[in-house]
């Protein structure tokens, strides 16, 4: 028998399976390693320090440290869970006479370990360096959230996600045989020290949600609701109509006949095109779109779930246009965008906040302008096959004739297509947009995508009854 994380990653509820992973099945609790913190001004002068050393015999001295909490909660018809940790890692680099990158990173984070680590390395140099001007004043980054994550306590946090909770049995129907309120929240204090400047950034990231599960026949359907931000754990813009509407989609009937194959017209929901831009854009074999009809721009700046204010060299954060303004871009990522990513942790040009430009028109002009065509909805799993085609598993399709909803509906579809030629075939991007907070095993990366009118290729999804 599938347990509770099982059991959702099956269904593809993605943002509810990432809150579940680290929840087992067990009573509700604490449960999770909490690691003491040392004192950030000691850390701080600590890395101020170790750049000196470094100086002293090396070029280009840097320390860079990361320390995180990690909240995660859970409440079902069974279990009521909080899981909280603490990690903390650090890097120390420099280039010796050669130019030759040498770096050290440490997880054990006092001050002792990191004058150690800087003497070891700075004795690899071999010749002294004329150290300049002292490092520069400290400079802080860090705008105000909603709900301050640092303020909540145990009880705080399980009571958000009771919030959710409740209002979610208000929308469920005896139909439902399972429900979740799940909250996800990370808590960053970033240090980036060299010769240049002493930067540090305190990056909040929050997700949280309501996931509704219940059987057709034997098939189980599955409706998601979920906010994604740099807000904090403000449950509160999770609105009532938002869990409403997810319920109801655990709960729609699909047409019994098969759905249409072929390529058609189809009006993308934001989650998919946030699937397909990731996708794009994280996969440098995939072409870049030679007239793309979108715009789609890497900007750190613009705030968000994965916004920053200086990348983990330093460097202040800049928007690089990927692509778009009806001609292919296909700009690399560069100064501004170099991050430090588990587990090896070396810098790396790695997008963060996507922007996909809005349009014009809105989300229901887009739809009444379609005279044949499909609504395609929710996300359930994104791959390239090895001919480099974007494949994005998808919840459900709604027919459209003459712009209107004829009612027929089909689950478990697929979309196909070089995501090039998706975003080259664009017919209209919609003026509203949201932020989806992308699956990712290193950087966190997020899209502000609008609803999108394109063309694809659309079939029932392999290995669906």
């Amino acid at each position: 028998m599938l347990g509770r994380r099982e059991f959702l990653r099956a269904l593809g509820a993605g943002a509810a399976t990432a809150a579940l992973a680290p929840l087992g099945c067990g009573p509700g609790g604490r449960r999770g390693l909490v690691i003491a913190e040392a004192n950030p001004d000691q850390l701080r002068q600590a890395l101020r320090d170790a750049v000196i050393t470094l100086g002293g015999r090396l070029d280009q001295p840097r320390a860079w440290l990361l320390t995180r909490r990690r909240v995660r909660v859970l409440v079902d018809v069974a279990v009521a869970e909080v899981v909280e940790e603490r990690s903390t890692v650090g890097v120390l680099s420099a280039r010796d006479g050669d130019g030759r990158r040498i770096e050290r990173c440490f997880d054990e984070v006092t001050a002792p370990r990191v004058a150690a680590l800087a003497a070891a390395m700075a004795a690899t140099g071999g010749r002294r360096r004329e150290v300049g001007s002292a490092i520069p004043p400290p400079v802080d980054h860090g705008g105000p959230v909603e709900v301050d994550p640092a303020r909540l306590a145990h009880a705080d946090w399980l009571a958000r996600a009771r919030d959710i909770a409740r209002r979610s049995e208000r929308a469920a129907s005896s139909r439902i045989v399972y429900r979740a309120a799940w909250l996800a929240s990370d808590d960053d204090r970033v240090w980036a020290v060299g010769e240049d400047g002493d930067r540090h950034q305190r990056l909040v990231r929050s997700r949280f949600g309501a996931t509704f599960v219940a059987w057709h026949g034997s098939t189980p359907q599955f409706g998601e609701a979920e906010i994604a931000g740099g807000f904090g754990p403000a449950v509160v813009r999770l609105d009532d109509e938002a869990i409403a509407r997810a319920a109801a989609e655990a709960l729609a009937l699909f047409t019994p006949s098969a759905p249409p194959i072929g390529r058609h017209v189809v009006l993308l929901d934001p989650g998919v095109v946030a699937a397909l831009v990731a996708a794009h854009v994280s996969a440098p074999r995939l072409a870049a779109p030679s007239r793309p009809g979108v715009t789609i721009v890497d900007d750190p700046t613009a705030g968000g779930y994965a916004g920053y204010w200086f990348d983990d060299d330093g460097a202040p954060a800049r928007a690089t246009p990927l692509f778009g303004g009806g001609a292919g871009v296909g700009a690399t990522l560069g100064v501004g965008h170099a991050r430090r990513q588990a587990p090896t942790w070396r810098l790396a040009p790695v997008p963060a906040q996507l922007v996909v430009a809005a349009g014009a028109a809105t989300a229901a002009e887009l739809e009444a302008g379609i005279n044949d065509g499909l609504v395609i909805e929710g996300v359930r799993d994104v791959h390239i096959d090895d001919a480099g085609v974007v494949v994005v598993r998808v919840t459900r399709g709604r027919q459209l004739a003459a712009g209107v909803r004829t009612g027929r509906q089909w689950g478990d579809l697929e979309v196909r297509g070089g995501a090039a030629d998706l975003f080259s075939d664009a017919i209209g991007v919609s003026q509203e947009r949201r932020e989806v907070a992308v699956a990712s095993a290193g950087s966190p990366q997020s899209v502000s995508a609008p609803w999108l009118l394109t063309r694809a290729r659309v079939g029932q999804a392999r290995g669906a009854s």
